[in-house]
């Protein structure tokens, strides 16, 4: 209150909020490792406000020091491997903000992967030759280096193209491993097919006589093979 010589005087009342500010949080970051294709989720704990206050976080990430996008969960989208980046987390009691906690992660290398492997034909013969055939992706968009290695019965044969020839065996189980390979790791796929029985097959006929008459009686004379 002020009072003046006359007697005349003037109140003014102030308000003080006292209010203690939240402690910096612990911040994780997940999935650890993370790669191309997973979503990012930072998660803060531990804050405590002095005041017995609930505590609320809001999450910055940032790449190369600069902020790019809010909200505790970073879509794959936004990430590619070998780069790094941090979350912040702030906490707040709802009318002051505390000291934010950080974590850091790096994205790592995603190993590429054989989608299929198809052998044809599906059903081969002991004379058959069988073609491999495959797809592969990389989420990395890597360029990949593709090998074949074949075996017949779990036993390694030398041909390392995409093409096993004949002759085969009847009742023999084929498989083509397809590897692909990114630089930093490798995955592979296989695919088998069991080799069945060739039909036999009719070389030549031969009429006797070769000139033939009415009441004469004709002899046929049949050559064949069978593979098997």
């Amino acid at each position: 209150t002020a009072t003046d010589p006359t007697g005349l005087y003037s109140d003014a009342l102030l308000t003080l909020f006292i209010n203690g500010a939240p402690s910096q949080p612990s911040v994780t970051i997940s999935p650890d490792p993370a790669f191309t294709n997973d979503d990012l989720t930072g998660s803060a704990t531990g804050s405590v406000d002095p005041d017995g206050s609930g505590v609320s976080y809001t999450y910055e990430w940032y790449l190369n020091g600069a902020l790019m996008t809010t909200g505790p969960i970073l879509p794959s989208s936004n990430t590619t491997k070998n780069q790094v980046w941090s979350v912040r987390a702030t906490p707040s009691d709802g009318a002051t903000t505390g000291p934010y906690g950080e974590a850091s992660i790096s994205i790592s290398n995603s190993a590429p992967s054989v989608d299929t492997v198809t052998l044809s034909p599906t059903a081969p013969t002991t004379q058959d030759s069988i073609q491999c055939s495959y797809s592969v992706s990389d989420a990395d968009g890597d360029s990949l280096n593709t090998s074949y290695s074949w075996d017949i019965d779990g036993q390694s044969q030398s041909e390392t193209s995409d093409t096993l020839n004949g002759p085969f065996v009847e009742s023999n189980v084929v498989s083509c491993t397809v590897t692909a390979n990114d630089g930093d790791t490798s995955s592979s796929n296989s695919s088998s097919v069991t080799i069945t029985n060739s039909a036999p097959t009719i070389d030549s006929i031969t009429l006797n006589p070769t000139s033939i008459y009415t009441e004469d009686i004709v002899e046929a004379v049949v050559s064949a093979s069978d593979p098997e």
